[in-house]
């Protein structure tokens, strides 16, 4: 019988959970692009395309589907196994019902064991492998004793057509099953190997970020990983949106995102999309702008602490 439990023999190299992984990211990248020049002049390869990479990297390992979905899917297919199986199992059952009408008493045991018996208990307990084996036996033994069952009106010649369905199905059935628990499973060690290049991506950041800014504490803090964990998981505000222009709400990439007072920013994504990751809460100056487009801006902004709020705008073109 397979194991029916979705498991991944690829391990996980962050500590932390996949959403806060992905918030930690933004918010690293995010200082990152603060003070691109620094890293540029560290490394010439340090540049704006090397950020939009990263941020690539991060959105394409955030949409694969997590645990919770995959899971989801798996349970539908189970789920219609399930009822497959009953359904297969009562065909079997019925065998039964004509071998006691066609068979003595002392035949009977025999005959119950010669139509597959014994992986019946297994089966019932959602053993797939011995239902399967216990439909093939029930088939072998309608062919092998067809006369017999037929006999005086008792198994009605059609019924085997009946069980010729019921055992396909269930055999359809389980070849889903199994497909979608390889399928998820093999997602599951997908989702988890981007996020371990996510979190490669971001620890060479942060080594050579503390590297650069090592006289300065204060930015040295903003490349190191525990740190911008600790403010992650004390629930720091958060602002996030996307930003479209025209009738047909295209998204804008690279419109910069400035938060007035904390001097911070981050730019919209090819999609339009944009996350600040963790703020400090407050009440804030937020300043939309690209060239080709009006600023627009938005004042007094209240962030509650512990919220994240979204801040979607249309630019109009200059």
């Amino acid at each position: 019988m397979r194991n029916l439990i979705l498991s991944s023999m690829i391990t996980k190299k962050y500590p932390c959970s996949q959403a806060e992984l992905y918030i930690i990211s933004r918010i690293i990248l995010r200082s990152f692009l603060n003070f691109i020049g620094g890293f540029a002049a560290f490394k010439n390869f340090y540049d704006v395309g090397y950020y939009n990479t990263l941020i690539a990297e991060v959105v394409a390992a955030e949409i694969m589907p997590e645990e919770t979905v995959r899971d989801s899917k798996v349970s539908q297919k189970l789920l219609k196994l399930r009822r497959a199986g009953v359904k297969a199992r009562n065909r079997w059952q019925d065998i039964k019902s004509y071998i006691n009408s066609a068979y003595d008493d002392e035949e009977i045991p025999l005959k119950y064991n010669e139509a597959g018996q014994a992986n019946y208990e297994a089966s019932a307990n959602e053993n797939w492998e011995k239902l399967k084996q216990l439909m093939i036996d029930g088939k072998t033994f309608l062919t092998d004793n067809f006369a017999d069952l037929t006999a005086g009106n008792n198994m009605p010649a059609g019924f085997v057509t009946l069980y010729d369905t019921a055992q396909a199905n269930f055999n359809t059935a389980l070849e889903n099953f199994y497909s979608e628990e390889e399928t998820e499973t093999d997602l599951g060690e997908d989702k988890i190997i981007a996020d371990n290049d996510v979190f490669d991506s971001i620890t060479d950041i942060c080594f050579d970020g503390k590297h650069i800014f090592r006289d300065d504490e204060g930015k040295k803090l903003q490349f190191t990983f525990d740190h911008v964990w600790s403010l992650v998981t004390n629930k720091i505000a958060n602002i996030k949106g996307t930003v479209v222009t025209g009738p047909d709400s295209a998204p804008v990439a690279g419109v910069k995102v400035n938060i007035i007072q904390l001097g911070e920013f981050t730019l919209t994504e090819p999609s339009g999309r944009y996350d600040f990751g963790a703020l400090p809460n407050g009440t804030y100056t937020i300043e939309f702008s690209k060239a080709g487009f009006i600023s627009h801006v938005f004042e007094n902004f209240e962030i509650p602490v512990g919220t994240t709020k979204t801040l979607d705008v249309v630019l109009v073109a200059a």
